[in-house]
């Protein structure tokens, strides 16, 4: 039942995420971020490495991701990549 519910729920087009306020300022910021330290085609990429190197149906997969999250009124996107090897 509760897949059902949850499937019900991100069927809804019009399903938007509750924001609430960042810190001290104006700013809204959902109550959910989306991660993407993982889509990366690897996790120490070469500085040659391009767009062209990346497999075609994972950034297909990270757009739709992407798109979804967008939609639900996610628009803060953590991607990690300042936390090093730890």
């Amino acid at each position: 039942q509760l897949y059902q519910e949850l499937e019900s729920i991100y069927s809804i087009k019009s399903y938007q995420v509750p924001k609430v306020r960042f810190g001290r300022t104006e700013l809204l910021m959902p109550v959910v971020t989306c991660g993407g330290m993982r889509q990366q085609e690897t996790w120490q990429p070469s500085p040659e490495m391009t767009l062209n190197d990346i497999n075609k149906e994972c950034q297909k997969n990270f757009e739709k991701i992407i798109d979804r999250a967008m939609e639900l009124g996610i628009n803060h996107f953590e991607t990690a990549r300042g936390y090093g090897t730890s």
